[in-house]
């Protein structure tokens, strides 16, 4: 038992006294939020919904360019099979050919 006491470091050694002069550690400076965790979870969840409004109004935009861009080749076909029809119906036989 008395090498078991010698290990300990008593007041007056060295090793006692580099650990006594560190002391407990501030960590006050870690305890405090600086941003309150609601207002990030509230944060997160605005860029969220912002993500994806963003993804459904692009969404619709594109949609809407390709339904006016197929509304317009709709009128050309029809322009076309109309035009076709027309000189098919006058006995045009080159035209009638031509047509599909």
């Amino acid at each position: 038992m008395s090498n078991a006491a010698a290990e300990i470091p008593t007041a007056g050694t060295t090793e006692a006294r580099t650990v006594a002069a560190a002391g407990p550690r501030d960590l006050s400076a870690y305890k405090e939020e600086q941003i309150a965790g609601g207002d990030l979870a509230a944060a997160a969840y605005l860029l969220l919904w912002a993500i994806i409004g963003a993804y459904l109004w692009r969404t619709a935009r594109r949609q809407a360019v390709a339904e006016s861009a197929l509304r317009a080749l709709e009128g050309r076909l029809d322009a076309e099979f109309a035009r076709a029809a027309a000189q098919a119906g006058r006995g045009d036989a080159a035209a009638a050919e031509r047509a599909p």
